[in-house]
């Protein structure tokens, strides 16, 4: 084989090779058991989660000066951990999860997709006793996204090196490193699949491969995450196009008979996957959760320009620190993004500076598809991801792409990146590379190994004027208090520490593993088989070693001890003496107490809503309490508040069923009824509770997405009609269940948002039952459930039966 051909792959896929199979399958199970072995082996002693972060808040007797191990991931805290306890909390009380009671005044949760409430992989691990455990679903997903890729390169042709450290390599990049505890990677996992899937219905076009393709279709809609699952539709047409041969390509009966089939089952898997997507489209333009998003569409808002300064990170993924614990973080002063999107990109520092340009060095004499596809995929994810120009300028202009994310577009490069570092690896397998990058690469390594020291050095020499800028930056940031100068001094210490100590230390692992790099090309120069052996090895170890402490696996037993619970305590109380007379219980905190939605970890009601779907209607009437700066969009209620906002809102609040207010400084006594101390430094301000239900009713109970409600009638009158308001979000999917069907009907205040219930003279009964089933379900099922028996047919009907149809539709 000459020079110029040994990158080639196979353009056929080899036998099944079962022993290698099995091998690879047994190592991704050893990988995803290493990354999560505490939390999987101990599950009554490890928690998978960053729920440390709580001990940072004084309201729960943490302190402002305590480092949580990755203070950056609050969205699973105040998110997804919450939605799983509830979703669990109905499951066990034989309700589905539709309605979510504790965010705003109720919010649809079905139709948030993160949620996740479709995932059939996430009900597996919901069913199982005891309860959802995140380790062990996080470990699954590694296992099968490791398959999938594996599957996915032996159907395309790909050798043995780069099926086996690819599979192996995937869920060790940033990507699934950085976002393993969010929906983002659930929807990542399923990627490998869906494409595997489109390209067997490319080569048979059977009905049971068009079955297997609307399946995965379905399954990556459901699975966490609707920007992603888009992403990846645009990575399985560029998959379909290179699979063409090249005079074949303006052919459009070629084009005519590939993409039918993949049409087809696109809009038969999107009907499948209804239920996941309809709500979303549904509340898409009455959710302020958008408003952001359509701003950085017009050219405004976060992620609205070119992400230059993040590009270093996608081969050093913390040159500007991190928030871990210990680490120092530099990147907002920078003009960087936070790691996770700055870094999502990074497939390994070896990968980077080695093996990706080592399958580079093929561009232009290789006609394999993987590498063509991979080149593709690389690219275009950095580019669109990074929004390097002109994307920055053209993107809002793209109507097509308006609800896509274009930071989503990374995940494409993750998966490019790492099957151009396995060709890489293949290249290197087969022979010497070419004599100049030979030569040159060992010492670029060594030149970038004694930079990262030299790098490592600076912040040393200007010990001085870093401490001076810290300080002048928290004393700014931080707000006045009793606890001001001493918070200061932490955070200050924390940063120095980490400028002088981690990231030195970080640079010169970094300077270990380029220098580790050259002595292995060096040594092994005349055995390309065993330097690639050695290499691919090294570069596992990195990948390994770039994600190992990230996601914490805290003792959850421990967490439980150290908390103080006495706000809770007494926000409970309140909460419980209101229930039970039928009123309604919400809670509101100010400045940085108590973040948005956390409330709900605690089973407590919370005014404000954090990245879920929110009604705009039932913020009306609220503008003046939240301190909303010059030019700011954004219309949701995680906007700032303080006790001057509670003052102009004070009715309003009440109105909504508000019964207390948490905050780290006393409030003036004449707002509220009472002002409670439960620990010292945090004060309650209480009003009294309002009933759930205003007129001739009462609240009997109240259960997730049902209100059961008993009407007042003296004995003896006549039926007349009744007008109830409930301090509840109307939404369409409210509807009466009973005898009062006919005779009632709701709509909503417009004023505020809340439900009206009118109920006719004809009802004579005594009860009522609301619950809470989405229109959009209702709509979605029948398209979903005949998509459901397309596909059941199609894996039980013969095979060749497609092959045939299609032939002859488009032969003649």
């Amino acid at each position: 084989m000459s020079r110029t051909e040994s990158h080639l792959v196979l353009a056929v896929a080899p036998a099944r090779p079962l022993r290698e199979v099995a091998c690879v399958a047994i190592l991704c199970i050893a990988l995803a058991i290493v990354l999560h072995a505490p939390s999987l082996f101990r599950p009554g002693d490890y928690v998978m989660s960053p729920a440390d972060l709580l001990l940072r808040q004084p309201e729960l007797g943490g302190s402002a000066e305590f480092v949580p191990l990755n203070r950056l991931l609050i969205d699973p805290v105040l998110q997804f951990e919450p939605w799983e306890a509830w979703i669990g909390q109905e499951l066990a009380g034989g309700r589905f999860a539709w309605w979510n009671p504790y965010s705003g005044t109720g919010a649809p949760l079905a139709a948030n997709g993160q949620s996740r409430l479709f995932d059939p992989l996430a009900w597996a691990f919901r069913a199982l006793p005891g309860g959802r455990n995140v380790a062990a679903e996080s470990a699954m997903r590694t296992v099968l996204c490791g398959l999938g890729i594996y599957a996915l390169t032996l159907a395309m042709g790909g050798n043995a090196w780069v099926r086996c450290w690819a599979a192996l390599a995937i869920p060790m990049t940033a990507w699934f490193t950085l976002w393993r505890l969010y929906p983002l990677a659930s929807a990542a996992t399923v990627l490998p699949w869906l494409w595997l899937a489109c390209l067997r219905l490319r080569e048979s076009r059977s009905f049971r491969s068009f079955a297997w393709a609307s399946l995965a279709v379905g399954w990556t809609v459901v699975a966490g995450n609707v920007q992603v699952a888009a992403v990846g539709f645009c990575g399985a047409a560029v998959l379909l196009i290179v699979t063409l041969e090249p005079h074949k390509i303006i052919d459009l009966r070629t084009w005519l008979r590939i993409a039918t089939p993949q049409a087809t089952a696109l809009a038969c898997g999107l009907a499948l996957s209804a239920p996941a997507w309809a709500g979303l489209l549904d509340y898409l333009d009455r959710s302020p959760v958008w408003a952001d998003r359509l701003a950085e569409h017009m050219g405004k808002g976060r992620g609205a320009h070119a992400r230059l300064a993040d590009l270093p990170c996608l081969v050093f993924p913390f040159i500007y620190g991190s928030e871990r614990r210990g680490d120092a973080n530099v990147a907002k002063a920078i003009g960087a993004t936070n790691v996770n999107e700055a870094a999502s990109g990074h497939v390994g520092l070896i990968a980077a500076v080695a093996l990706i340009p080592l399958a580079f060095s093929a561009l232009g004499r290789s006609s394999d598809r993987i590498f063509r596809w991979s080149v593709i995929l690389f690219i275009c994810g950095i580019w669109i991801g990074y929004r390097l120009p002109p994307v920055n300028l053209l993107w809002h202009r793209l109507p097509l792409f308006q609800g896509i994310d274009p930071r989503r577009f990374v995940v494409l490069a993750t998966f490019g990146g790492t099957l151009l570092a396995a060709i890489g690896l293949q290249i290197l397998a087969t022979g010497p590379a070419g004599s100049r990058f030979e030569r040159l690469a060992p010492r670029i390594w060594i030149m970038m190994a004694i930079g990262c020291i030299l790098i490592s050095i600076f912040p040393l020499t200007v010990h001085g004027r870093l401490e001076a800028q810290a300080r002048r930056h928290y004393e700014a940031s931080i707000p006045p208090g009793l606890d001001h100068a001493r918070i200061v001094e932490a955070r200050v210490a924390d940063q120095l520490n980490g400028l002088t100590r981690s990231w030195p230390a970080y640079l010169a692992g970094r300077s270990i593993w380029l220098l580790a790099l050259a002595g292995i090309w060096r040594r092994f120069s005349d055995q390309p088989r065993r330097r690639a052996l050695a290499v691919g090895l090294l570069a596992l170890a990195e990948l390994t070693a770039f994600g190992w402490s990230y996601n914490p696996q805290i003792r959850a037993g421990e967490l439980a001890k150290s908390l103080d619970l006495r706000v809770i305590a007494a926000l409970k109380e309140l909460d419980s003496k209101a229930r039970s007379k039928g009123h309604e219980a919400r809670f509101l905190a100010v400045g940085e107490c108590f973040p948005p939605n956390q409330l709900m970890r605690f089973g407590l009601k919370d005014l404000r809503n954090y990245d879920s779907i929110e009604l705009l209607a039932t913020l009306e009437g609220l503008e003046q309490l939240f301190e909303t700066e010059d030019g700011n969009r954004d219309r949701s209620s995680r906007r700032p508040i303080e006790w001057a906002g509670v003052r102009r809102s004070a009715e309003v609040l009440r109105d909504r069923g508000v019964i207390g207010v948490v905050g780290h400084t006393k409030p003036e006594t004449d707002i509220f009824d009472m002002v409670l101390e439960p620990i010292p430094g945090v004060f309650v301000g209480v009003w009294a509770s309002r009933p759930k239900i205003e007129g001739p009713a009462e609240l009997v109970e109240e259960a997730g997405g049902s209100l059961r409600i008993r009407l007042e009638r003296p004995t003896g009158e006549l039926p007349r009609p009744v007008r109830l308001r409930i301090r509840e979000s109307f939404d369409s999917g409210w509807r009466i269940s009973g005898d009062a069907e006919a005779a009632a009907i709701l709509r909503p205040e417009p004023s505020t948002g809340m439900m009206l219930c009118e109920i006719g003279p004809r009802y004579g009964g005594s009860e009522l039952l609301l619950t809470y089933r989405p229109l959009w379900f209702d709509r979605s099922i029948v398209p979903a459930a005949l998509a459901a028996g397309a596909c059941a047919l199609g894996l039980v009907a013969p095979r060749g039966q497609f092959r045939k149809w299609s032939e002859s539709y488009f032969s003649g």
